[in-house]
């Protein structure tokens, strides 16, 4: 009886330690997640003042500095995403988003975020990427680059003096795919084993009374192991205490079926480079990419010796290589023979010091490069100092893009009260060469051609203070001729000559689709009459279908954006950063009852959602619209919180299986 007694009070006592660990998590689960999205909030508004600045007139300085800043928002962006959701990552439910890209990009723009804080420590930050790595890969592009980001930012952390390097190899090859092998390994404070046990648990750290002075959640690593796993790979650490770690990763990922297969591109076959760099690895780095591009490579490991050899005819480059412990030879007086050698001559400094390169750059009239630099960056510099035409795919791309130019001297006025809508036109139009002018209704639209004369004008039909008919309407009967394409989510316009008898020459049904809108600009810019393009109307109810409707569609959302993942990107985090105040108009025009209000700002969020690739939210605002339309107002509550709830869905990033 005892025994069955303290059986019974130890099963009692196990089960409320479980539950008190099961509500501790909970607890602390909840409280990331609202902390993250309380970050959310303001990351938008940078994002968003991001997105403004990039349109405005800004050097080559500052258009670095605002790339390294947009790169690095979106990776804190995501990284606060995770969070939001960690309970989903440790479910195993975050899923993957497989697209093409090249490797060494991914690469560099990671390492730029980190490059600067590595710099100020006076860490040489070294990328090794073997010349068996094929150019371009099919995975999951963000997630990769989060987990880089993790590891470098840690290596630079917990590191004091020496270097972090960046290794990308193949570890095996088949015809369709290949498994990376990538390490991040630094010189810093290492990890004992005793620690190493627990290092990929959440919440752990080194050890907490030393990682307090660098600060961290103890989530990176965690999140960072969950995320290789997800993308079927797996991580693990080397480390030695006291002298450095390496944290090493091993990824599947697919190969595309057409890519030049490495790295290799060989422009510049037998030329003679003379590379001098006093760091064993970092040289090791430039020779890979050098003999990459076909040079032959002299090696010299003390500066003398280099401008010495360059000096010779047979010599076609110098390039000189300096760590961060070599700054002091940036003086004239140490670097004598520089503007003595003959062919060109360039530098690689560890500073990221845009105006300090400027003033080596005149101190010794040669070319200066921050540090760490890529092959994609340096292949079109060498080619151009060399004059050697380069015949790569990212080349022909290249000039297939300036020929592509059909809109140049092109006057395109784009009138749509949607900054979203507004967005995606200028990313499609400028690109084609086209100066584009944007405003905001109709009222804005005849001010603007009593200043200026327009070639083209795309033309929304649901605007405030005066829509799209009544503008197009007066624009005719003042004698204007220009091309009119009306923007509207209503079919009804397909119709024949519904749109010619309001004055429009044509129609793009919203979401606007880049195919049906490149055949208008093809005929507009060969001086043909613009049709309609061939809408098949099962593209304009698929939404309707309620298997479709996921959270979020990148897919769809690509698909608008013509395959332009930054373009996408950037309208759905507009989208995000304009939906809060979405929803209090909405919310507000319901508590005065003021129903025509509430079907223009569900109208104006209705033309946001159709472009960003979300159907779950763009249905629900499309329903809650037709309810209106049939004045079931007893309906309108439940269809306002349905909208509700898929805006929360949106804003927490939970994305939904299809």
């Amino acid at each position: 009886n005892t025994t069955l007694q303290a059986l019974e009070i130890q099963n009692i006592e196990l089960d409320i330690a479980r539950k008190l660990a099961v509500e501790s998590s909970r607890i602390k689960s909840e409280f990331l997640a609202n902390m993250s999205h309380e970050i959310r909030t303001p990351m938008n508004g940078i994002m968003g003042f991001i997105s403004l600045m990039e349109r405005t007139a800004l050097d080559k300085e500052q258009q670095g500095y605002l790339s390294t800043i947009n790169h690095s928002a979106k990776t804190l962006l995501q990284i606060l995403n995770d969070i939001l959701d960690f309970s989903k990552l440790e479910a195993g439910k975050i899923e993957t988003h497989n697209s093409i890209f090249p490797v060494e990009e991914l690469i560099s723009h990671v390492i730029d975020i980190f490059t600067p804080q590595a710099h100020s420590k006076k860490l040489n930050l070294i990328p090794l990427i073997f010349n068996d790595v094929p150019r371009n890969i099919c995975g999951d592009r963000q997630r990769l680059s989060q987990v880089l980001s993790n590891l470098i930012s840690n290596a630079i952390k917990f590191t004091q003096q020496g270097e972090v390097v960046i290794r990308v190899a193949v570890e095996e090859y088949s015809t369709q795919s290949c498994i990376l092998a990538i390490s991040v390994s630094d010189t810093g404070i290492g990890i004992s084993e005793q620690n190493i046990t627990n290092l990929f648990q959440p919440f752990k750290q080194v050890s907490s009374d030393f990682s307090r002075g660098f600060g961290g959640t103890g989530l990176g690593l965690s999140i960072s192991r969950s995320l290789v796993k997800i993308m079927k790979g797996n991580i693990s650490v080397d480390s030695v205490e006291g002298k450095g770690s390496t944290f090493n990763i091993t990824l599947p990922v697919d190969l595309p079926s057409q890519t030049e297969s490495t790295m290799e591109t060989r422009y510049f076959d037998g030329k003679l480079v003379q590379l001098y760099d006093s760091h064993r690895l970092s040289r090791l780095s430039f020779l890979n990419t050098f003999e990459n591009m076909g040079f032959r490579v002299k090696e010299h490991e003390t500066l003398a010796s280099c401008e010495n050899a360059a000096s010779s005819p047979y010599s076609s480059l110098c390039v000189i290589s300096l760590g961060t412990d070599e700054t002091i030879l940036l003086d004239e007086k140490r670097l004598p023979q520089i503007n003595n050698i003959a062919c060109p001559v360039i530098l690689l400094v560890s500073n990221s010091d845009q105006q300090l390169l400027d003033y080596y750059a005149r101190q010794f009239d040669c070319t200066v490069i921050k540090r760490p630099v890529f092959q994609y960056q340096l292949a079109p510099l060498f080619a151009q100092l060399l004059e050697v035409e380069q015949h790569s795919e990212q080349a022909s791309h290249s000039i297939a893009d300036v020929e592509d130019r059909k809109l140049v001297n092109k006057s395109i006025l784009v009138v749509d009260d949607n900054k979203i809508n507004q967005d995606l036109l200028v990313n499609i139009l400028q690109p084609s060469g086209a100066a584009v002018t944007l405003v905001n209704n109709g009222q804005e639209a005849l001010d603007a051609f009593n200043n200026a004369l327009f070639d083209l004008v795309f033309m929304d039909i649901h605007m405030p203070e005066m829509n799209g008919i009544d503008t197009t309407q007066a624009l005719r009967k003042k004698g204007y001729s220009a091309p009119i394409v009306a923007l509207t989510a209503d079919t009804a316009f397909l119709e024949k000559d519904v749109a010619s008898n309001y004055g429009f020459n044509t129609v793009l049904i919203k979401p606007i689709e880049t195919k049906a809108l490149n055949q208008i600009l093809d005929d507009f810019s060969a001086g043909k009459n613009i049709v309609s393009p061939d809408y098949p109307v099962s593209d304009h109810r698929e939404v309707l279908n309620t298997s479709q409707l996921v959270t979020r569609d990148l897919q769809q959302a690509l698909r608008i954006a013509d395959g332009q993942e930054e373009v996408a990107e950037k309208l759905f985090m507009r989208l995000l950063e304009e939906l809060p105040e979405y929803l209090d108009s909405a919310g507000q025009q319901f508590s005065n009852r003021n129903w025509q209000k509430l079907w223009n700002v569900l109208h104006k969020l209705h033309g946001a959602t159709s472009v960003c690739g979300v159907p779950a939210l763009n249905n629900a605002v499309k329903n809650l619209q037709q309810l209106i339309e049939k004045q079931d107002y007893r309906s309108i509550d439940a269809g306002l919180k349905k909208l509700n709830q898929e805006a929360s869905r949106l804003l927490t990033y939970t994305t939904e299986d299809s």
